[in-house]
């Protein structure tokens, strides 16, 4: 989900955009039948851990969010990466399940690339000890988001 919809991100932390503007069809559809199906337990974990900022946002959107009316709403950016970590998770058992992919995942920080001899190689930090140190790959395909805040 990365880092901006991951668990780097606060909970308290809103899309930049309302989700008309954030998302299109076919995937708005699959988020909003996503948000609508976990909103028992979305909205108590924000009520839970979410603090003043978060129990104001829910008072303020308190209408739309009984409704289901999303598409005006600037919702908790996590939602979207729990989203995201969901459809992932599906479309790999999907894929082991028909037998056309034998998937891997790898909990660890991308922090170097470099090309050798028609191979990438792919320095990692792992999140967890003992976790791989590096992966070597004939294709990468990177995504970026924003840099990390600079305190100043």
């Amino acid at each position: 989900c990365g880092i901006a919809y991951g668990r780097r991100s606060s909970i308290r932390a809103l899309a930049i955009q309302k989700l008309d503007e954030f998302i299109s069809e076919p995937e708005k559809g699959a988020y909003c039948a996503w948000l609508a199906r976990h909103k028992d337990d979305w909205l108590t974990f924000l009520r839970e851990h979410g603090g003043e900022a978060a129990a104001r946002w829910l008072d303020d959107n308190r209408d739309a969010l009984h409704h289901n009316r999303w598409g005006g709403l600037y919702l908790p950016r996590f939602l979207f990466g729990m989203f995201i970590a969901e459809q992932v998770v599906d479309a790999m058992a999907d894929l082991a399940d028909r037998g056309l992919a034998e998937i891997a995942t790898i909990h660890a920080d991308a922090v170097s690339a470099d090309s050798k001899a028609g191979c990438f190689v792919v320095g990692l930090r792992p999140s967890v000890p003992g976790g791989p140190m590096e992966i070597r790959a004939h294709r990468v395909v990177a995504a970026i988001g924003s840099p990390p805040t600079r305190t100043m």
